[in-house]
């Protein structure tokens, strides 16, 4: 995934989603709260990284 295609915390937390669903596909039908809390962790790790990748802290 290419830090420069995120533009916003929305694109992260778009592929995080994706990425997440894709890993467990009950997800799909079953949104509760251990699968949402997984999905903004993750989403807010793509965030940290893409900031670190393009040097702003």
């Amino acid at each position: 995934m290419d830090p420069y295609l995120l533009k916003s915390q929305m694109d992260a937390s778009d592929a995080a989603t994706v990425i997440m669903k894709n890993l467990n596909k009950e997800w799909i039908k079953r949104n509760d709260f251990f699968s949402r809390s997984a999905i903004s962790f993750v989403s807010g790790l793509i965030s940290v990284f893409e900031t670190q990748i393009r040097g702003i802290r």
